[in-house]
């Protein structure tokens, strides 16, 4: 359970999948500091917070199953989803300024149902 001034954020289930299975169901990550979202292997936004949201222009549920290519900064998107591999691969950053989360798994069961 990861808490914020006594409120709780959620609860990780200790099973990978139902982790990840649990942001789909959840795509608002109520986290107000710093740009936090969940993407799965295919690069698909799958929850993220309002500081994403006002960075990127798209509420969270609107969010869910685009990608780079249709945000804002898609001429750079490439340079993003070359991060992304980076970090899967376990290339840390230290001048990363997003915190990422992704699904691990690049099997196809770990993509939400409703994408």
């Amino acid at each position: 359970m990861t808490t914020n001034n006594s409120r709780v954020i959620f609860h990780k289930p200790q099973d990978e999948e139902l982790f990840f299975e649990w942001f789909c169901d959840h795509p608002i990550i109520h986290w107000g500091t710093g740009i936090m979202l969940v993407k799965n292997s295919n690069h698909e936004f799958i929850a993220s917070n309002s500081v994403f949201s006002n960075h990127s222009g798209y509420t969270p549920k609107s969010l869910i199953g685009l990608n780079d290519e249709d945000m804002p900064w898609a001429e750079n998107k490439d340079i993003y989803i070359n991060h992304e591999k980076d970090i899967l691969s376990g290339l840390e950053y230290n001048a990363m300024p997003i915190t990422l989360f992704f699904n691990l798994s690049t099997s196809s069961h770990h993509n939400c149902p409703n994408l």
